[in-house]
C-alpha cells in the first residue's frame, strides 16, 4: 500500500489533445499512468510481479522503525529537559494540552531531522523505473549524494515533512494530556484506561 500510494503521488498527469502530443509526452517519460489504487496494483503486478509491490521494503521498514523510535525518544528527551527546567527554577508543573503539543512538536521536528534521509532513500527506491537497475539502500544514498544536490539531497522535503509532525503531535499530546488527567484521578491505571486514552486521540487524528 505504501508503494502504491507513493507511485500515485508522484505520477505525472498527462493531458494530451492529439496523437503528436501523446508521442511527444511518451518520449519524455515511460512512467505508467494509473487510474487509481486498484489500477496501480494491477499494473505493478503485471509489470514486476508480486515483488514489485515490495520495492524499497528494506528502506521503508528501516524508515518506519527509525521514525517511531526517534519520535518517542526525542519527545521523552524534550519532556525530561522540560521537567528539569521546572525543578531548577522551582516552578510547579501543570498538565496542559498546550504543553503536551509543544513537547510533541519538538520531538517530531527532531525525529524528522534524523529520519528524513531514510524516507528520501525509500521514496527513490519505490519510484525507480522498471528499466533501472535495482540498488541497495547504500547505493541509492550514494547516488543521491553524488548528484547535483550533494548531501543536502538527503533532506529534500524536510520543510514539508515538518507539517506532517502535526498528526503525531496531536496523537501523542492528547494521549499524554488524558493520561495525566487519569493519573490525577486514579492511583493506578489499568490496561483499559491506557487503551482508551490512546484510542481517543488516534481517532481524532484519522478524522483530521
Amino acid at each position: 500500500m505504501d508503494r502504491v500510494k507513493t507511485r500515485l503521488q508522484v505520477q505525472i498527469q498527462q493531458e494530451v489533445s492529439n496523437r503528436e502530443d501523446c508521442k511527444r509526452d511518451q518520449s519524455r517519460t515511460d512512467d505508467p499512468q494509473y487510474a487509481g489504487a486498484i489500477d496501480a496494483i494491477k499494473t505493478i503486478l503485471q509489470q514486476d510481479g508480486i515483488s514489485g509491490l515490495y520495492a524499497g521494503l528494506e528502506s521503508s521498514v528501516a524508515g518506519t522503525a527509525s521514525m517511531n523510535f526517534a519520535y518517542f525518544y526525542w519527545s521523552a528527551a524534550a519532556r525530561t529537559v522540560y521537567q528539569q527546567g521546572l525543578q531548577y527554577y522551582g516552578i510547579e508543573g501543570f498538565n496542559g494540552i498546550t504543553k503536551e503539543f509543544s513537547l510533541g512538536a519538538a520531538g517530531g521536528a527532531l525525529a524528522q531531522l534524523c529520519t528524513t534521509p531514510i524516507a528520501v532513500v525509500a521514496t527513490r527506491q519505490q519510484t525507480r523505473k522498471r528499466s533501472d537497475r535495482k540498488q541497495s539502500m547504500w547505493e541509492t544514498m550514494m547516488e543521491i549524494i553524488h548528484s547535483d544536490d550533494g548531501w543536502t539531497g538527503l533532506w529534500r522535503g524536510f520543510k514539508v515533512n515538518l507539517i506532517l509532525v502535526i498528526n503525531p503531535m496531536i496523537t501523542y499530546g492528547v494521549y499524554q494530556w488524558l493520561r495525566g488527567g487519569l493519573v490525577g484521578l486514579k492511583k493506578q491505571l489499568g490496561s483499559r484506561d491506557a487503551f482508551c486514552s490512546f484510542c481517543f486521540p488516534l481517532v481524532k487524528c484519522f478524522r483530521i
